[in-house]
């Protein structure tokens, strides 16, 4: 049989039936991207570089203190060494007498500052301790604000007390001023604060005691008085 083509009929002149083909359409879903996508591509992508840049901060962080946690570690081992009498070495071994020596200067300061800061301790406790206590106390049972368990009356200079008072300021990272140690001294040591401690002093040292109580504070104000002029 003879194949053959079937076409629509033409439509009548003035028809308004339109034509059977479709118009052609793209296959599938494709859209265009728009601004608004590529605005949010570039957040997410900006989002990123920030998570990732802080990682990184962070792991370098972390490297930081464990390096200087290392280096720590290793100057208290040389520190321990020098303090027992060795001798540093340098890289090839031989014998490092200049860093010995500044690891013998700084055991010699933070000897120092350990008896500062222990002498301090203890002051504090004895005031604590005196003010809580029920006790009879003497003219040795006062933790006078001197370094030297004073003898006398004359043993209270502004120096003295001085030298004292203003020691742990001299410790690396202490914090407070001389005003601040002074206020404070003046504080414990007015003579209507420690009346509760003068009616615990035994009798035979209650005027001893009352004249030291005085000239502590006598000297505090002329320090008080000095550093209001410098």
């Amino acid at each position: 049989m003879t194949g053959y083509f079937a076409f629509p009929p033409p439509s009548a002149p003035g028809s308004s039936t339109t034509s059977a083909r479709t118009p052609f359409a793209a296959a599938g879903n494709t859209t265009i991207p728009t601004q608004q996508a590529k605005s949010d591509a570039d957040s997410s992508s900006k989002l990123d570089d920030e998570a990732w840049a802080e990682r990184l901060r962070l792991q370098e962080e972390r490297r930081q203190k464990r390096l200087a946690y290392e280096q720590e570690q290793i100057r208290r081992a040389e520190l321990d060494w020098v303090r027992a009498g060795g001798v540093l070495r340098n890289a090839q071994g031989r014998r490092d007498k200049a860093r010995t020596e500044l690891y013998r200067a700084e055991i010699r300061v933070l000897d120092e500052e350990r008896a500062i800061l222990d002498r301090w301790n203890v002051y504090e406790d004895r005031c604590r301790k005196l003010s809580t206590s029920d006790d009879y106390v003497t003219w040795s049972d006062i933790p006078w604000p001197v370094q030297q368990p004073p003898m006398n009356i004359e043993d209270f200079t502004s120096t003295a007390i001085a030298d004292f008072l203003f020691a742990p300021l001299r410790v690396r990272g202490a914090s407070g001023t001389r005003k601040d140690k002074l206020r404070q001294a003046l504080l414990r040591w007015h003579p209507d604060k420690l009346s509760a401690v003068l009616s615990k002093v035994d009798d035979a040292d209650q005027g001893r005691v009352l004249e030291g109580i005085h000239a502590v504070f006598r000297c505090l104000r002329e320090l008080q008085d000095l550093e209001k002029n410098s």
